[in-house]
């Protein structure tokens, strides 16, 4: 039977009719969407700061430049170039550090708001899918309820809704967080450096 199950959930029209619950909430399915993509750039930025602190930490020379060699490094130039190099070497130190410090907390703050957004259309599709499985057992006739133990209807009917609220919602927003994170990062590895990429 539960190869029954797993078969049937495969189907296209099943996925389709689950996705369909994702209707009401695409407004926030795509905000929480975008902002796991800004999250995952913020990441990358935190992560590509490391090139400024790297050369104010051992003094190679001036904290980025005009003269920069690859496009990561003239983005950093052009995004933060002046704040690290306004003063001396530990003042373009201390700038690094408080810039990705501030990039770690933005992007976590990020990550809070896209898991509680994720979570809020969890479970309101849930509570949409439990309000039609209610009422399609409202129009039951007695005789089913007869054959049917009530415990292991209410039981189907709370661990159901639950996995197809998973499906919808936290395996498709995971799957699209995922991507984009792997794809923002092998830009940025290509951007730096496509032969060692």
């Amino acid at each position: 039977m539960a190869d029954d199950r797993a078969g049937r959930s495969a189907n296209p029209s099943s996925l389709r009719r689950l996705y369909g619950y994702l209707k009401p909430f695409r407004g926030r399915f795509a905000a929480t969407v975008l902002i796991g993509i800004f999250a995952s750039v913020l990441d990358v930025f935190s992560f590509v700061l490391v090139i400024p602190l790297l050369q104010s930490l051992f003094r190679t020379g001036q904290v980025l430049g005009p003269d920069a060699d690859t496009f990561i490094e003239r983005a950093l130039e052009w995004a933060v170039g002046d704040l690290l190099r306004s003063g001396s070497q530990l003042d373009a130190l201390r700038n690094v550090c408080l810039l990705l410090l501030a990039a770690i907390v933005v992007k976590n703050v990020a990550l809070y708001v896209s898991a509680y957004l994720a979570v809020s259309i969890r479970e309101r599709i849930e509570r949409l899918m439990r309000e039609e499985v209610y009422a399609r057992l409202q129009a039951l006739p007695l005789s089913f309820y007869s054959r049917t133990k009530a415990g292991q209807l209410i039981s189907r009917v709370l661990n159901d809704t639950r996995e197809a609220r998973a499906a919808v919602s936290w395996l498709l927003l995971e799957a699209v967080r995922r991507l984009s994170s792997a794809v923002v990062y092998l830009v940025t590895l290509l951007a730096l450096s496509w032969r060692l990429t």
